[in-house]
């Protein structure tokens, strides 16, 4: 998102003494105020609009403003750059984009994106991360030409191999006492689940598989910028123009 804006206070700023030079800091304080308040009231949006599970991380990602190779993130004056730029965050595996253009939510590998359920071993609560031992990775869950018992190798990882239920499906173990299948009654496009007794249905489920879907577009990363700009940027440059004619 980029401002762009006509100064009308070159006139008398021109008869100061070093005119263009105060004209040029008060332009650049006016947007890079602006530019705190946008980043401020994204940010603001993203901790209502969203289940925010980590705050430091998630609220920094919301709105960024920050230096690129060939862009810029405040304006500054010594580098001539008359611009301020608020992105958002694009680290590997942030979907925050994916909610201002209502992208498509593909899983990062295989046909179908597991989502760990609320209020299961994985996810104790909605707001809550998942668990260190309970993410997909570290369950383990990858095919394995290991024959016989499976052979621990390390505290974090273990090799598993594919199960033939009695009911004919494919099953895979993995740490935790959790097994993925393919395709059941109640799950079918199947799941993770984890057995808690010994009964044949003392299991329950900690990851569902499902279709790739499309995100809602709740971001309103660019919307909400505007507003914000328009409402604040006028105000924050006649109050620097004052200060420097005052000065």
């Amino acid at each position: 998102m980029i401002l762009e804006v006509k100064i009308d206070a070159a006139r008398p700023l021109a008869l100061l003494r070093n005119g263009g030079k105060r004209m040029a800091y008060a332009v650049v304080k006016a947007l890079n105020d602006t530019a705190l308040q946008v980043q401020k009231g994204e940010r603001e949006h993203v901790a209502s609009a969203f289940t925010v599970r980590k705050p430091e991380f998630m609220l920094r990602q919301a709105a960024v403003i920050k230096a690129a190779e060939r862009g810029s993130g405040f304006a500054n004056v010594k580098s001539g750059r008359f611009e301020a730029r608020i992105a958002v965050g694009q680290r590997a595996r942030l979907l925050l984009s994916g909610f201002e253009a209502g992208d498509e939510r593909r899983p990062f590998k295989g046909k179908h994106v597991a989502v760990p359920l609320s209020g299961g071993a994985a996810r104790r609560t909605e707001r809550s991360p998942v668990a260190e031992a309970f993410t997909f990775k570290n369950l383990s869950l990858r095919r394995s030409t290991t024959k016989g018992m499976s052979k621990r190798k390390s505290r974090r990882s273990v090799t598993i191999r594919a199960h033939i239920t009695t009911g004919g499906k494919v099953q895979w173990k993995g740490t935790q006492r959790t097994f993925m299948l393919l395709e059941t009654a109640k799950a079918p496009l199947g799941g993770v689940f984890q057995r808690v007794g010994p009964g044949r249905d003392d299991i329950r489920m900690v990851y569902s598989f499902q279709s790739p879907r499309r995100l809602d577009r709740r971001l309103r990363f660019v919307d909400l910028g505007r507003r914000i700009a328009d409402e604040h940027f006028q105000r924050n440059l006649l109050e620097q123009v004052n200060r420097t004619l005052a000065y």
